[in-house]
This record gives structure tokens, sequence and C-alpha cells, in this order.
């Protein structure tokens, strides 16, 4: 390989790079953003409109820990999808009440 070539793989790679970098950043939570966010998705964990999906994840976060203390080829496939779908719809659940919440949603608009 010529030295040319190698020298325009070079730049190419390095424009490619900066491309990548040259996005917008995102906006950031403060601390005290954070500090709100986090005690409204707890209130809100608490709360009775909430209740059935989160005895759902309980109960599938109880099961999956169980599952995780046995030997790995005797692990049920099935209690782990049922975890991950139950996390789901909880993040989902939690999301769709804080977001009808005016204070709140800007938030949930910041966050990644």
């Amino acid at each position: 390989m010529s030295p040319n070539w190698l020298l325009l793989g070079i730049m190419l790679c390095a424009g490619a790079a900066r491309a990548a970098t040259d996005v917008a950043p995102l906006e950031t939570l403060t601390a005290a953003e954070a500090e709100q966010l986090a005690a409204a998705r707890a209130a809100v964990l608490r709360s009775p409109a909430l209740k059935t999906v989160n005895d759902a994840f309980k109960a599938a976060r109880t099961a999956y820990r169980a599952d995780r203390a046995k030997f790995p080829a005797d692990r049920d496939p099935a209690v782990a999808t049922a975890f991950r779908r139950a996390t789901k719809d909880l993040d989902r659940a939690v999301h769709e009440t804080l977001s009808t919440d005016p204070g709140i949603a800007p938030l949930l608009a910041k966050r990644p």
C-alpha cells in the first residue's frame, strides 16, 4: 500500500470520527432536577394506580433472582424473559404516569 493511500485512509477515518462527535450535546439534568425526578418516580411507584404492575414486577423479580441462584444449565429462559417483560411494562407505566405531570414532563424530555 502506498503512503498516499494510507494517508487518505487515515484522513477519511478522522473525518468520520469528527463527524460522529459533531452531534449536539444532550441536555443533562441538574442535581436538583434529578432529585425531583427520582422523588416523583418513587411516589408513582407507591401509588395505587401502579399497584398491579408493580406487584407483577416484584413477583417476576423474585422468580428471576431464585432462577439466577441455580446452576446455569438448570435455569429456565422463560423466567428471564418474564422478568424483562415485567421490567419494560413497569418502566412504560411509570413513564406514562410521569409524563402527565406538567412539572415532571420537561425533565423527562431532558433525560437521555
